[in-house]
């Protein structure tokens, strides 16, 4: 149900207790460093939404596979259209009056299928979600000595 379902020839790790392919290692981490910018010294309310909503993804997923028999990559293409998007896309217009942040935290978030038969985003959004929080704690701790 992780990375090795999606091509048994890309090789992967597991970060922060969440599997990643090599390739999109790097996308993570700019996802990582667009939290830390956006939380310091904010509300972490943003990054609590998405924890949620990506717990919820990965349960809707193995819920398909489960009760449908659906491959990984089906049942994240048959939960695309769930409540997840509507929400996710309220949550950013209420948190962003400016339309270009909101358009580019929507190009980041709310495209759900996997590139080029990798894993979608939801599979491994919360290594990002962990990191940022973990670099930001430490900052703080750091900063407060």
């Amino acid at each position: 149900w992780g990375v090795a379902d999606y091509d048994q020839e890309k090789a992967g790790f597991c970060f922060l207790g969440v599997p990643i392919l090599w390739e999109d290692m790097e996308r993570a981490k700019e996802i990582k460093e667009k939290f830390v910018g956006e939380m310091e010294g904010k509300s972490k309310g943003l990054t609590s939404f998405l924890g949620r909503i990506t717990a919820k993804n990965k349960n809707l997923v193995k819920e398909r596979i489960e009760q449908k028999g659906l491959s990984v990559s089906a049942a994240w293409h048959d939960i695309a259209y769930e409540s997840w998007q509507w929400r996710t896309a309220y949550q950013l217009r209420r948190r962003y009056g400016n339309k270009d942040i909101r358009l580019e935290w929507a190009e980041l978030l709310l495209k759900i299928n996997g590139e080029n038969n990798r894993p979608p985003l939801y599979s491994w959004l919360e290594l990002p979600l962990r990191w940022s929080e973990y670099t930001l704690r430490n900052k703080e701790d750091h900063d407060g000595m």
